[in-house]
């Protein structure tokens, strides 16, 4: 046969040559595509910063406009615009829970008499825990109560309708 050591020694060099330059080549493909994700994983977080900051600012103009509403309608009662202040049709015949009715009258004595108030009234106002308190608030609304929450300089402030207050004063619509 013709294969001298020499021959078959050059053949394998030439052989792990090639599979050298291939395993290269798929590296530098797989650097390429790492690459590639890298790049895409700091454009969807970008978007996704991006996206935050226009919840925030959706946030912020809901609230602003909530407040110019809320300061239209009140312009509209004291002069008398219909178009502005429209009547409201609150639920009636609601049943609340023993523990409801605890948070409920507790929180109509204390808008009545002082407006907006705190979580901490209310847990204060009841002797119940906070979780408590809010899952009653949960619940109240859900229920149809017309349960008002502002945010004011980080605080939750909750109020009552004061529609509903007098309504609920003159004929109990809940029992």
């Amino acid at each position: 046969m013709g294969f001298t050591f020499n021959s078959l020694n050059k053949k394998l060099k030439i052989i792990e040559k090639r599979i050298q330059n291939s395993f290269k080549k798929v590296k530098e493909e797989l650097d390429e595509h790492r690459d590639s994700i890298n790049a895409n994983t700091e454009e969807i977080q970008l978007n996704y910063e991006y996206v935050l900051k226009l919840e925030n600012n959706i946030d912020a103009l809901e609230q602003k406009l909530e407040q110019v509403y809320l300061m239209l309608s009140a312009i509209g009662e004291k002069l008398n615009l219909s178009f502005l202040s429209e009547k409201k049709k609150f639920k009636e015949n609601i049943w609340l829970t023993n523990r409801e009715k605890v948070v409920f009258d507790a929180m109509l004595n204390l808008c009545y008499e002082q407006g907006p108030i705190t979580i901490y009234d209310l847990i204060k106002e009841t002797d119940l825990p906070e979780s408590m308190i809010k899952e009653s608030l949960l619940s109240l609304s859900n229920k149809g109560v017309p349960i008002i929450i502002r945010e004011v300089n980080d605080n939750t402030y909750y109020e009552l309708d004061q529609e509903f207050i007098l309504l609920q004063k003159k004929k109990e619509i809940i029992k």
